[in-house]
């Protein structure tokens, strides 16, 4: 037999959360036999829904803030600078759960053609106070090119991150 207490009655919200605020207690009583876990399970199961919350996000940013920041950048890369953006994963989570995507792209000119070489990691947002951070994890690709544009450097950016997401989520 299993015990349970939950709210019942949500009549009040404060109006400064809009949060309802529970004006009564239930007591439900069942006999269906209660979930035993262990705590090692239960972080399993709590980092398994992390690492699934950042994948799936990595994966939503992917294609809308990837386009933005590479408007115009092949022009970059043919006069030999560099294109590096970072945008934040997983914002509204709690803190140790953020991380930023940072993405580095680079051309080296050759007498025909050049290499793109682009380099997409997962880095913490915030690894304690004065602690150094490194990428939870990264994909590289490189190519001899004879031309390139924006969009097939998009494409390759996002399909980067989308292997690195599903990579990420299925790791413990």
């Amino acid at each position: 037999m299993s015990v349970s207490i939950a709210p019942s009655a949500l009549a009040q919200s404060d109006l400064s959360t809009q949060d309802p605020i529970p004006t009564a207690l239930q007591i439900q009583v069942t006999n269906a036999s209660a979930i035993v876990m262990s705590a090692a399970e239960v972080t399993s199961v709590v980092r398994g829904a992390a690492r699934q919350s950042v994948a799936e996000s990595l994966s939503a940013i992917a294609t809308t803030s990837i386009n933005h920041h590479l408007e115009g950048a092949s022009e970059i890369l043919r006069s030999g600078g560099v294109v590096q953006f970072s945008t934040a994963v997983c914002s509204k989570d709690q803190l140790t759960n953020r991380r930023l995507a940072n993405v580095r792209v680079r051309y080296d000119s050759r007498p025909i053609g050049g290499i793109v070489t682009v380099r997409v990691e997962l880095v913490p947002l915030f690894a304690g106070v004065g602690a150094a951070s490194r990428a939870d994890i990264s994909r590289d690709y490189a190519q001899a090119v004879d031309s390139f544009d924006d969009e097939a450097i998009s494409n390759t950016i996002i399909r980067l991150t989308h292997d690195m997401a599903a990579d990420y989520a299925s790791e413990l």
